[in-house]
């Protein structure tokens, strides 16, 4: 026997007015399935994506990220909080929906008894959630107007709006509901509904409840219809397109897109992959990568959002710009970029902004548009090995003064220190190279350099844009280290160490950064440094070594291993690092607009009041070094490496 404790469905309305609740639905539901057919057809319009991760890898961020709705919240605990009440709201009340459907419509029937009280309880718990979380947006959109959410279309606010009016109709059309089944006691559970009956009491007469209730549950089918109908005309598709582009991530951080064939890159919708142009619209313009972007940041002409978006608009014809390079994104959007990756890692939502722009860079290095100063560079890595046009034999002078061993041609060796162009010929750099093997010698490591052999591993090249002369320099590196039969590559340079990692094909041989090493060498006890002075050192995070390749703690161990040093974080540190500004080639071009980046790093860690900033990076030493001496504090601060205050320790 049926429990007297349920819910009336469909009573006090009409037939007639059932049956237009059934063909409005359907409607809105063929109306939705076309628009969304045809953003497949746009996104189809892209190429083959090869490298999506594994699929427990992708159900377990999928778990993370769209359901669980972590890394939202773990950046911005207030969005989280309104993120995760919007979608968890909704989706309980569309699980309400659904249930309500199996009951009257399947002849199941559920909504009674124990469970109907459960029932009635949540569903109202979640739609308060949900109208709150939508008025929390709203508020943070339109009344706070958050810098970082400043890109705004039209539509934004309606739909939010047709979101807000779903919920508060659906309390209202409650309230009347329980108005016109006699107020049962049992429905106080369904507080929202209640509360909403007791609010509107005292505008309808006790006789006109079924006339209001008949009303607003026409409004209500009216309002959800019209949502379900408009939803993939608004930025609410993302509420599709984000778990689909999240089910399907691809590659990890730091390794770029290949490019196949000898066609020439073009600046089309068609060059991307189907995956790239998925991203466009799962994109919630929350605007995390423009705020963690060392570009914008600085001033540059770059914002990783308006990117997204603009390319987004081009995709669905919003744009007149017919072309992309020069109308949609202009060159110096492009040249800004240091793919440092804060974009990708802050990302909750798995878009990959850093292919997107080096695809596009390549259609610019094919057509010549390029700084001088970067072309030449690459010339100089395709005939000498390095970014300076140093010729290959003085590569490894420095290291025969040292005495260390300089690989002959096919010369066995297990270990080789790669010391990359930087620390082979960069002044500031080759003191690091000296430390490195000042200390890999006192510790009793035996090792080798290539010396005229090792070539420049590509990495500038690459996000620069000039595919060829990477997959060329490769090619070249890769046939020599296996000429020597290696085993262990001790990688100076991070940007090194994640070309090696990640886009070589170097499997068996184990990669290991410097600072990693040096570590493990003072735990094991072959390091010993005994020689303190106090210094208060902050640690500058490499963005190729922490955020691409998990390299936090090491670095640090090694600081804290020294006597007398007193280490200090910056605000922005370990995943959310900010970039030295030399990353992605921008040693090699300059884009004049803005701050420079590393006077915007550099002032972070003056503000600590250091002495030393240390890092683990040529390049982040390069870019970091000058700049004490044009602020007037040359002397007051240095930049070093870990390796040379390890050496300066260890005597």
């Amino acid at each position: 026997m049926t429990s007297p404790i349920g819910r009336q469905i469909l009573g006090n309305v009409p037939a007639w007015l059932q049956v237009a609740m059934y063909v409005a639905t359907l409607g809105a539901c063929a109306v939705a399935a076309v628009k969304v057919i045809a953003q497949v057809r746009r996104w189809r319009r892209g190429g083959v994506e090869e490298r999506l991760l594994p699929l427990a890898d992708r159900l377990r961020d999928f778990a993370r990220r769209a359901l669980a709705q972590r890394d939202i919240g773990e950046r911005d605990r207030l969005a989280g909080v309104m993120h995760a009440m919007i979608f968890w709201g909704f989706a309980v009340l569309f699980l309400a929906t659904v249930l309500t459907f199996v009951d009257h419509d399947l002849g199941i029937h559920i909504l009674h008894g124990p469970f109907y009280l459960f029932f009635a309880f949540v569903v109202d718990l979640f739609g308060v959630l949900f109208v709150a979380g939508l008025l929390l947006a709203i508020y943070r959109r339109y009344v706070v107007q958050l810098h970082k959410l400043g890109y705004g279309r039209p539509g934004d606010a309606a739909a939010l709006g047709f979101l807000l009016l779903v919920g508060v109709t659906g309390f209202w059309l409650e309230g009347a509901r329980i108005a016109v089944t006699g107020w049962p006691g049992y429905e106080r559970l369904s507080f929202g509904g209640w509360i909403s009956a007791l609010l509107m009491s005292p505008f309808v007469p006790a006789n006109d409840w079924h006339g209001v209730h008949r009303a607003l549950w026409g409004l209500h089918v009216v309002t959800i219809t019209g949502l379900f109908a408009s939803l993939p005309f608004t930025r609410l598709i993302h509420m599709f397109a984000t778990p689909a582009n999240i089910l399907v991530r691809a590659r990890p951080l730091g390794a770029l897109r290949p490019v196949h064939g000898d066609a020439p890159p073009r600046a089309a919708l068609e060059s991307f992959t189907w995956k790239q142009l998925l991203e466009l619209d799962a994109c919630t313009s929350c605007g995390r990568c423009s705020a963690a972007c060392p570009a914008t940041t600085a001033g540059k002409p770059l914002s990783p959002m308006l990117i997204i978006q603009h390319l987004r608009e081009h995709m669905s014809g919003e744009r007149h710009d017919t072309r992309i390079l020069g109308g949609v994104v202009q060159p110096d959007e492009l040249w800004s970029c240091t793919t440092c990756g804060a974009c990708e890692e802050t990302c909750p939502v798995a878009i990959n902004h850093i292919d997107r722009i080096v695809d596009l860079r390549r259609v610019l290095t094919d057509q010549g548009e390029i700084q001088s100063t970067a072309a030449r560079a690459m010339e100089s890595m395709l005939g000498k090995g390095n970014l300076w046009d140093y010729a290959p034999s003085e590569r490894a002078r420095w290291a025969e003064r040292l005495g260390v061993r300089v690989l002959r041609d096919g010369e066995p060796c297990e270990t080789i220190y790669w010391t990359g162009c930087a620390g082979s010929y960069d002044e500031q750099a080759r003191k690091v190279s000296e430390s490195v093997v000042a200390l890999l010698q006192r510790a009793g490591v035996t090792f080798g350099v290539l010396g005229p052999r090792e070539g420049c591993s590509g990495d500038f090249a690459r996000r620069l844009g000039e595919e060829g002369l990477f997959q060329e320099l490769s090619r070249r590196n890769v046939e020599t280290i296996r000429t020597h039969g290696v085993k262990r590559i001790i990688t100076h340079c991070p940007h090194c160490l994640n070309t090696f990692l990640k886009e070589y094909d170097l499997d068996g041989v184990e990669i290991v950064h410097h600072s990693v090493l040096l570590e493990g060498l003072v735990r094991e006890g072959r390091l010993r440094p005994t020689r303190g002075t106090a210094q208060r050192v902050t640690y500058h995070d490499p963005c190729y070594l922490g955020r691409y390749n998990g390299v936090f703690d090491d670095p640090r161990t090694a600081l804290g291993a020294i006597p007398q040093v007193e280490l200090k974080e910056m605000p922005r540190s370990r995943e959310r690092s900010f970039c030295c500004g030399g990353g992605g080639g921008q040693v090699l071009v300059d884009v004049k607009a803005g701050e420079r980046v590393p006077n915007v790093r550099f002032a972070e860690a003056e503000a600590l009041g250091v002495d030393v900033i240390a890092t683990a990076c040529p390049f982040c030493k390069i870019m970091l070094a000058p700049v004490p001496a044009e602020r007037g504090l040359e002397g007051k601060i240095v930049v070093k490496d870990v390796a040379e205050l390890l050496a300066e320790a260890c005597v």
